[in-house]
């Protein structure tokens, strides 16, 4: 969706098409192409009602949004409380390396997040509730649930921490867990408590939430 800043510089800004090689059965929609920091109410309305649409339709395993990872967290947070039906995994990703860099993490974390939609869907995970919520942040070796990911980090590929007690799943050596509810824990509604990650000697970054969503004007989508 957006581009970002990666060591001070902003990234070049390259098409879906041009960083997305092998794209068989995926269909490419670019909302925008700039920085994560200047999505405006429009392009971020824009998302929200792709992203209902792209619920409904039938044809779709799941949704993978990239963008910048500066107001990923943010949006992703945003998505989970507002769209409705949220019925299939959506998951974001980005980079915290550009292109022309020999350790670009772009792709392996385009990867991730398909491998994950993919056994979801396959497994029917969200069907027997076997997790909270669809909606995850894939960057590194982990996803992570939106309302419960932390940006803190600026150069580290892991560049988020679960605000929660355990991530939505970790990727090694090619193989995906995926933290499924226990069968003997009780379904509650809402959300589960929210557990601070231990941050010593870890600087947190300020994020600036300057897009104040109206429920009832999203409600419409």
């Amino acid at each position: 969706m957006g581009g970002g800043e990666v060591n001070g510089w902003i990234s070049p800004k390259y098409t879906l098409e041009e960083i997305i090689k092998e794209r068989e059965g995926i269909i490419l929609k670019q909302i925008a192409n700039k920085d994560s920091n200047e999505l405006g109410d429009t392009e971020v309305h824009l998302l929200l009602a792709e992203l209902q649409r792209g619920c409904v339709d039938q044809r779709n395993q799941g949704i993978i949004v990239t963008m910048g990872t500066d107001r990923m967290a943010e949006l992703a947070s945003l998505v989970e409380f507002s769209v409705r039906p949220l019925n299939k995994p959506v998951l974001f990703t980005g980079a915290m390396r550009t292109c022309e860099q020999q350790d670009f993490d772009g792709r392996e974390n385009v990867q991730n997040a398909a491998n994950l939609m993919r056994e979801i869907t396959s497994e029917h995970l969200i069907e027997k509730a076997q997790i909270y919520n669809p909606v995850g942040i894939v960057m590194g070796n982990q996803a992570v649930y939106g309302h419960s990911a932390v940006k803190v980090n600026t150069e580290k590929c892991t560049a988020f921490e679960c605000a929660w007690e355990y991530p939505l799943a970790t990727f090694e050596s090619g193989k995906i867990k995926i933290n499924r509810r226990k069968e003997t824990e009780e379904k509650k509604v809402g959300f589960p408590e929210l557990h601070l990650p231990k941050l010593r000697r870890t600087k947190v970054e300020l994020v600036n939430f300057s897009y104040q969503p109206d429920v009832y004007e999203l409600s419409s989508y």
